[in-house]
């Protein structure tokens, strides 16, 4: 599951998440620059200039930054202008930036501030004794007020200590001067960045794996589910269709991301060491790790719209597809019966804007498994492994593909399944209440 934190939560009230992991948008991106340092007590002191394309300029823009960063320069080019007040939405603890430029055309923001990079006690710390994490659930960059501006990035930053490792999106290097420089020219809604101390590389399935303790009892599960889950999937959907990076850090809070080329995990820090010395069912952690990989082919759909589902109720339906393969029907068949009964109760996939939690990682997965009943799964499975070379935006694309394989009355059972509001059946078509 794709957990987004505080911010992206709070979000889900307003407009849904961000969009998580993306292929090129259709229009052309932002481009960020970025020069920070950071102090050892954990201060940063940033500059950032965002360069926005005509289309995006043309109206006035508000980006978010969180509030315990003071600006110390904002500025919008001659003739433009930029209005800074605190605000509550899409939560508290967030200064408001809206600029206005004056000509048409391509423009720029640029913006001077500082402040603690760590900050809220919902969020995951950016700083701490040996790590930095750095994503945008700390808002410790400018985002676009929907959080889903795509944007390229040329990030330089001074602090970072010589001996930590660092590893993000992009090409990542020291400079002569010591700094950390992470250029990345594929867009992307996230600027992320981990730099530990003590981390170890390996390549697994063609993927990197980073981790200081590799032979963790969580972190060694993760490693080797990384493993065998990147060739289950390439087999199925084709070669990784770009660079993916693993890390796994320790720290209290579980939560997991996945951006473009991208992946960070937890080993849930001492509690979860301690709770690992306990028997557990080797499917869990091995369903968490395939679903995140899973993203390494399903994630283009925008997030903030209801073909969401494409990215994280296929991603389930995969994983789950993943541990059934390795440790046999009956842990699938646990995972299944987990999230049937929310499932069962969730309402439409579609149809209504976003899907909800529940829609995409419970309901959705299982319509999957009652559309592989129906049609097969063999039949199924080729769907997937034609999409999964160019995984589909839209519903429609996995409409008109199903639609290829199983004819087109499978594939509009299965989109009235999607929009039912009925309870699921086992035949794959639309429940009593489906409009």
């Amino acid at each position: 599951m794709q957990v987004w934190g505080v911010v992206l939560a709070a979000l889900a009230l307003v407009a849904g998440p961000a969009r998580a992991d993306t292929t090129a948008p259709e229009t052309a991106p932002a481009h960020y620059t970025l020069q920070a340092r950071i102090d050892a007590d954990g201060t940063l002191h940033a500059r950032v200039a965002i360069e926005l394309t005509a289309e995006a300029a043309a109206a006035p823009v508000s980006f978010l930054l969180g509030e315990r960063f003071a600006i110390d320069r904002a500025d919008a080019g001659a003739g433009g202008n930029v209005a800074i007040a605190a605000t509550d939405k899409p939560f508290a603890g967030l200064q408001k930036i809206t600029a206005q430029f004056a000509a048409p055309g391509p423009a720029r923001l640029e913006l001077d501030y500082s402040g603690p990079l760590t900050g809220g006690a919902n969020s995951v710390a950016a700083f701490a004794e040996d790590r930095i994490e750095l994503s945008v659930d700390n808002m410790w960059f400018p985002v676009r007020e929907d959080i889903g501006l795509q944007f390229t990035v040329d990030a330089t930053f001074q602090g970072i200590p010589a001996d930590y490792v660092s590893v993000s999106q992009g090409e990542l290097a020291r400079t002569d001067d010591g700094a950390v420089r992470m250029v990345r020219t594929r867009p992307d809604i996230d600027l992320p960045l981990i730099a530990a101390r003590g981390l170890q590389r390996e390549i697994l399935s063609g993927a990197e794996f980073h981790a200081v303790d590799p032979d963790g009892v969580l972190t060694s599960l993760f490693r080797k589910h990384a493993a065998q889950a990147g060739e289950f999937f390439q087999a199925w959907f084709g070669p990784l269709r770009e660079p993916f990076r693993i890390v796994v850090v320790s720290r209290e809070q579980t939560m997991s991301y996945v951006r473009s080329g991208y992946m960070v995990l937890s080993d849930g820090g001492a509690a979860a060491r301690e709770a690992a010395k306990q028997d557990f069912p080797e499917a869990n952690p091995a369903r968490h790790i395939a679903h995140e990989f899973a993203h390494a082919w399903w994630s283009p759909a925008d997030a903030l719209t209801e073909h969401y589902w494409l990215s994280e109720s296929v991603a389930e339906y995969a994983a789950i597809r993943y541990v059934e393969a390795t440790f046999g029907i009956a842990d699938a068949q646990r995972l299944i019966e987990r999230i049937r009964e929310r499932g069962e109760a969730a309402g439409p996939v579609i149809g209504h804007g976003r899907p909800s939690a529940d829609q995409l990682y419970r309901r959705g997965p299982l319509l999957l498994f009652e559309l592989e009943e129906a049609v097969g799964r063999a039949a199924l499975d080729r769907v997937l492994a034609t999409l999964g070379r160019n995984p589909p935006r839209e519903t429609a694309q996995f409409l008109q593909a199903l639609a290829a394989e199983a004819g087109a009355d499978a594939a509009a059972g299965f989109d009235a399944a999607l929009r039912s509001d009925g309870p699921l059946t086992a035949d794959g078509e639309a429940g009593a209440d489906a409009p």
